[in-house]
């Protein structure tokens, strides 16, 4: 299935615990780069792909943030949906693209952009008080994040280190959020109240282009 997008915005259907890392994933998805597209295969066939990223545009004396959340139907069925950029794919973003049937996910850079994902530490997932595993802590400065659950819905929220959103503002700590604070992606249901074992987390820092992708395990 191919959509075609105009200029940069994603022509698509908005849809605006256990405790370590789990020690295997799910296979990821294949990604194909050209001037003009985006494609990502081995999709659950008629099923959906969760759509996340950030991209930063170069305009004249400063680069624009663009970050995009949205849900892809595969509506022919073939487990291949493919994005078109007329005006061009941007060279300067990272992708994330998870089948929300399976879990599996593809997250990694434009082709040609030189990027590697930083590594994410299991001490980042925090506990409440009532013992739930259901905070995230993240060195980043300006974070856009994903939670998605296979089978159930996706979740997401930009915010930055030190803002209301914080619960370390003005500690100089780490980046602290509560994932009940996440916003549902369209007709997902109201946010989690904490992680669960197949959880997939990804959070792009839109300032440093830094970025992760890890799934829960038990």
């Amino acid at each position: 299935m191919s959509i075609k997008l105009s200029g940069l915005a994603l022509a698509i259907v908005l849809i605006c615990s256990g405790g370590a890392l789990a020690q295997t994933a799910p296979p990821a998805l294949t990604v194909r780069f050209t001037a003009t597209s985006v494609s990502v295969e081995g999709l659950t066939p008629g099923g959906n792909v969760v759509v996340f990223g950030v991209a930063r545009v170069a305009k004249k004396y400063y680069s624009e943030v663009v970050p995009r959340v949205g849900v892809v139907p595969d509506s022919d069925g073939d487990g291949i949906v493919t994005l078109d950029y007329p005006e061009g794919v941007p060279p300067r973003a990272i992708w994330t693209f998870v089948d929300l049937v399976t879990g599996r996910r593809a997250v990694l850079p434009s082709a040609g952009y030189e990027n590697v994902a930083m590594p994410f530490l299991p001490d980042g997932f925090k506990k409440a008080n009532n013992g739930q595993l259901k905070k995230l802590e993240l060195e980043m400065a300006d974070i856009h994040l994903l939670l998605v659950r296979p089978g159930e819905g996706a979740w997401s929220i930009a915010f930055s280190a030190n803002s209301g959103l914080d619960e370390n503002q003005g500690t100089g700590e780490k980046a602290r959020l509560d994932i009940s604070r996440l916003l549902p992606v369209a007709g997902t249901p109201a946010a989690p109240e904490h992680f669960r074992k197949g959880d997939v987390v990804v959070a792009i820092d839109s300032r440093w282009m830094k970025y992760f992708a890890v799934e829960v395990g038990e």
